[in-house]
């Protein structure tokens, strides 16, 4: 899910920014998500947990109310010990969908301050989306994508894999009434240069519900979906 903790990265440095500095160490915001995506013919659920705050973490852990024995220990996400983080591993997604649940956090300070905070998701789960082109337009010299749009969708984002799995492009956030686009060469959101003739790349579509859809909120995400298809550019 390294693809998933890139975009939370960005949220991440959302949050700081809307943060008060006079907060400290006495507020944190934990968001449980759950993703949903393809396995084979199958669709496949897991839950990831996020925790935020402007002051350094000790620790942070998370614990289910349908199933208090669940407890969840969350790491920091590399050197950023104000954001920790529990991602799925591919033993951990099902094709049981999960239930409407609340998730307490408790969190440790580097301080000793101790929070704690509840976050709640509701039985509203998004599909994957389907993806209905995914190929390279010659005539036009650019990668064409659609998808079907998802019911309760709120936006959607386009991430470009190569071979080895690495992002090397990146979409800004697309209104929930974008389904389909097209990639240049040239296109702003390159991450390691240009695209390379010849060479595969794997489209990830995401699907994104907020929890408040009417008021989108960047660290309160209900659910994520994505699915892929290669393609291979050429010029």
């Amino acid at each position: 899910m390294k693809n998933l903790k890139t975009l939370i990265l960005i949220l991440f440095i959302a949050f700081l920014s809307s943060c008060n500095k006079n907060d400290g160490d006495s507020t944190v915001v934990g968001d449980a998500i759950v993703v949903a995506k393809k396995s084979g013919a199958n669709t496949v659920y897991a839950i990831a947990y996020y925790a935020y705050a402007y002051s350094p973490l000790k620790s942070v852990t998370v614990q289910s109310m349908l199933d208090p024995s669940n407890k969840v220990t969350l790491s920091s996400n590399g050197a950023y010990t104000t954001n920790f983080l529990r991602e799925p591993e591919e033993s951990d997604y099902s094709t049981t969908k999960p239930l409407a649940d609340t998730f307490t956090f408790d969190a440790v300070f580097e301080s000793g301050n101790i929070y704690k905070t509840e976050d709640v998701i509701s039985s509203v789960i998004l599909a994957p989306p389907t993806i209905e082109k995914c190929a390279y337009n010659t005539t036009n010299s650019y990668a064409e994508f659609s998808w079907s749009a998802l019911t309760n969708a709120d936006s959607y984002m386009i991430s470009i894999l190569d071979s080895e799995g690495t992002i090397v492009f990146r979409s800004s956030e697309l209104s929930n009434t974008v389904t389909s686009g097209y990639l240049t060469a040239s296109a702003t959101g390159w991450i390691s240069g240009q695209p390379v003739s010849g060479k595969t790349y794997t489209a990830r579509i995401y699907a994104y519900k907020y929890e408040d859809s009417n008021n989108p909120n960047s660290y309160h995400i209900q659910s994520t979906s994505y699915s892929e298809a290669s393609f291979v550019w050429a010029q």
